[in-house]
Parts: C-alpha cells; sequence; structure tokens
C-alpha cells in the first residue's frame, strides 16, 4: 500500500484557499478596519516641537534630495506635522491603509505634541508594543481559521502572548546576527566609498541585494511562529529551508503580492476624497490585506507538509 504525499497547490490556489480562510471568519477583519478608522478620526501624534530643533539638520539632510527651495521647505514641513502612529509601528503586521491614502481626506484631528526626546523614545515604545500585541492577536486568529481550529478566547490570548514574545525573539536575533556580522562590512564600506566615492552607489546596491535576500529567506519565520508554535530559531530554520525548496514560487508569491498592494493603494487614494469612498477603501483594504496575510499562511503550512513528506 502506498501513503499519498502532499501536492504542491498552485500559486491560484494557494491564494483561493487565503480568502477562504478570510470568508470563513470574516469578522476577523474587524480587527484592520477598527485600526484604519482609528488611524484616520483619532487623535494624531505630532513630533513637530521635538523635530524643531533639529530643523538645522532636516533642512540639510533634504536637501541632497531636491535643490528646489519650496520645495525643501514644504518637505521639512511635512516631516514636523506628520502623524507618526503608523510610521513608528514597525512591529505592525496588520493591514492598514497607508498613510499618504490618510492624508486625501483630512478630517479635523486633534494632535497630541511630543517635545523632548525621552517622551519620543517612550511613544516609539508604547506604539509598538500595542502594534505588536495586536498583531499578535490578529495572526493568531487567522493562523486559527487557517488550521480549522475551534478557539477559545483563553487559548486565543495565550497564543496571542506566545506569538508576541517570538516574535521579539526572530527581531532580536535578526538584529543581534547583522550587528555581529554587518559591523565590519559596514565599517568596510564606509572605508571603501570614502576612498573612492564613486563606488558609493555599487555599495548600496550590494547592501540592498544582501538585505532583500535576508528579507526573502527569513520572511516567514512570523509563519512559522503561528503555524508551527516553535520559537524563532526554530522558525528562521523552518523559513530558511522552505524558500530554499520553493524559491521561485516563493518569488511568485512575494511579487504577486506586491503588485496587488500596490495597484490597489492607487484605487484607495482615489476613493479616499470623501468619508464615504475612505469607509470604503478601509473595510476593502482589511479583507483584501487579511486575505494576503491568510495566503502566507497557507503557503508555509502547505509547504512545510511537503517538505516534511519528502524528508
Amino acid at each position: 500500500m502506498t501513503v499519498a504525499k502532499p501536492q504542491s497547490l498552485s500559486l491560484i490556489d494557494t491564494f483561493s484557499a487565503g480568502y477562504r480562510v478570510i470568508n470563513q471568519r470574516l469578522w476577523v477583519i474587524l480587527i484592520p478596519v477598527i485600526l484604519t478608522l482609528y488611524l484616520w478620526l483619532g487623535i494624531r501624534l505630532s513630533f513637530a516641537p521635538f523635530l524643531s530643533n533639529l530643523r538645522d539638520a532636516m533642512q540639510r539632510a533634504v536637501a541632497s534630495l531636491t535643490t528646489n527651495s519650496h520645495e525643501q521647505e514644504q518637505l521639512v514641513l511635512a516631516i514636523q506635522n506628520a502623524d507618526m502612529r503608523s510610521r513608528l509601528a514597525l512591529f505592525n503586521f496588520v493591514p492598514i491603509l497607508p498613510p499618504e491614502v490618510l492624508l486625501v481626506n483630512n478630517f479635523p484631528q486633534t494632535s497630541l505634541y511630543v517635545h523632548d526626546l525621552p517622551s519620543v523614545l517612550l511613544a516609539i515604545l508604547v506604539i509598538n508594543l500595542l502594534a505588536l500585541l495586536l498583531s499578535s492577536l490578529f495572526l493568531a486568529l487567522l493562523a486559527g481559521a487557517a488550521q480549522r481550529e475551534t478557539l477559545h478566547m483563553r487559548t486565543v490570548l495565550w497564543r496571542c502572548m506566545t506569538a508576541a514574545r517570538d516574535i521579539c525573539g526572530y527581531w532580536l536575533i535578526l538584529i543581534g546576527v547583522g550587528l555581529l556580522l554587518g559591523l565590519p562590512f559596514l565599517a568596510l564600506s564606509v572605508v571603501l566609498v570614502m576612498a573612492l566615492p564613486d563606488t558609493v552607489m555599487v555599495v548600496s546596491l550590494a547592501w540592498y541585494v544582501v538585505l532583500f535576500w535576508v528579507y526573502v529567506y527569513t520572511g516567514f519565520a512570523i509563519e512559522a511562529i503561528l503555524m508551527s508554535r516553535v520559537g524563532p530559531l526554530r522558525a528562521i530554520y523552518n523559513s530558511v529551508n522552505i524558500v530554499r525548496r520553493n524559491l521561485l514560487p516563493t518569488m511568485a508569491l512575494l511579487l504577486l503580492s506586491f503588485v496587488i498592494v500596490a495597484g490597489l493603494n492607487i484605487v484607495w487614494l482615489n476613493l479616499a476624497r470623501t468619508n464615504w469612498g475612505l469607509l470604503l477603501a478601509s473595510v476593502a483594504n482589511a479583507y483584501i490585506g487579511s486575505g494576503l496575510a491568510a495566503t502566507r499562511l497557507v503557503f508555509y503550512n502547505e509547504r512545510l507538509a511537503l517538505w516534511h513528506s519528502v524528508s
């Protein structure tokens, strides 16, 4: 008697499976919808008083981008007056409308102003802690739906906290290894650029290529944490092996996801000109973005089963 081995799904089938996950638990998109509406209607966070002390440094920085004095002034003002809530949320994995879309519909809001460096650091810490917890809850619910589990609230909260811990561990490992291996090469790059200024583009491109492939090969570590419920080291190991065995499908998944998000952002920009249009864009973006997140979970789970079947 032969044992049936798992078959690799096509990319279209993987996307279809991801959106079936969302359709089975459609209420999960309430998390990104509510978060987007909060960013649209809630109290903004402004670093304008703090950044005003760094105005000269910002002007020198933007001078490298444009020689037009009016454009420089407008860019400095845009940086000073930007809403920092979503821009600071480095640990956010919930699909929300980008800040430039929300800026199209400039709904009247009050702002919370930050004046000094300790307050800036506190804001960064609080925002990322909240973003990490909310993202872990969102992903834990998606992972449970992808694995067709009936989750109780206590189980969801436990997995949320565990995922938050392991995601932090994953980033700490990446940062630690990056500093250990990257600092000598960073120093070498600085010396090379100082000695040969014409090599700045080549050095920058080399760093971009390295960081891109690190992102690609470790990119499914979060999915491994959620679906396999493993620690950060094992999650990175799983991610690297799955990408190594499925490089072309992985690149196709990433490219198609990028095209979908980038293309729809143009649609959201046009819809956001009215209140009802921005509300529609918030719901549609939450649904599509949640489906893409579920698709990554399905892709990881299906390729993991295929890997284990042949090992």
